[in-house]
């Protein structure tokens, strides 16, 4: 009798636990979640750089499954990268090692949570009003720079008109006024003709002036060879005229002191 109850006990929790197991399925694996069609929709458009496109597809896989690890680690990666929403990345590194801690992406996870970290720390250091200031007080300086090679230039240009000036009234003649001792027996009469005195050898026309450098802001696309060859001077003395310029990094709308030819 013993027996029979024992084997009813033993029967009875096997099929309690099959039954158990039929309403609780096993977790989904991430194959299966990444047959999700929005986790699709969002690799194509992270693909094709549609990463705001894709960010919104990887949102809708997590409203349709909130454990849903590879959209989360999808976007960690977007948030990181393009947007740098550094601690939104680090929410979703976060969540995704807790759903998929023995994920091979479980490793490479944590290494971005403490690159996150960093980049956050460094992005904080200095508060927005003072980026900006900084910001301003670079572009500020960069234009001062210009002006005072500008203003360079033209002090130059100026003394050696000067001197081109001095140099033409030095060489010019000085005539003294002619003292005439004639007496009326030998003055020369009316009907005498009388040579007009020579005429005072004229100064040259002063040279013309040196072309004054110009200003050119840089454009998308432009390289130091490019504006050097549309304004017909060589490359090095356009650098030359830009001393605080690299060459091998222009930015769009960033201004350059162009010399005369």
């Amino acid at each position: 009798m013993f027996r029979a109850t024992g084997k009813r006990q033993i029967l009875f929790i096997l099929g309690l636990a099959f039954l158990l197991a039929g309403c609780f399925p096993p977790p989904e694996s991430n194959l299966d979640e990444q047959r999700d069609p929005h986790y699709l929709n969002g690799r194509r458009r992270a693909e094709s750089q549609d990463h705001q496109g894709a960010i919104e597809e990887f949102e809708k896989a997590l409203e349709v499954n909130p454990h849903n690890a590879s959209a989360h680690f999808e976007l960690g990666v977007l948030y990181e990268n393009f947007l740098k929403d550094y601690a939104a990345a680090i929410c979703h590194y976060e969540k995704f090692r807790q759903l998929s801690p023995k994920s091979e992406n479980a490793e490479k996870a944590r290494e971005r949570i403490s690159v996150c970290k960093r980049d956050l720390a460094g992005s904080e250091f200095l508060p927005p009003t003072t980026q900006i200031i900084q910001k301003q007080l670079d572009r500020l300086t960069l234009e001062n720079k210009t002006l005072h090679e500008q203003v360079s230039t033209l002090e130059a240009q100026l003394k050696e008109r000067s001197a081109a000036a001095a140099r033409i009234a030095a060489s010019a003649p000085v005539s003294a006024p002619s003292v005439s001792h004639a007496t009326p027996q030998t003055a020369a009469s009316p009907s005498t003709p009388v040579n007009p005195s020579p005429k005072s050898p004229q100064p040259p026309p002063p040279s013309a002036a040196p072309a004054e450098p110009t200003t050119y802001v840089v454009a998308s696309g432009d390289t130091m060879n490019k504006i050097a060859r549309q304004h017909k001077i060589k490359v090095s003395k356009l650098e030359s005229a830009n001393p605080g310029v690299d060459s091998r990094h222009l930015k769009v709308g960033q201004k350059l002191v162009i010399p005369a030819p």
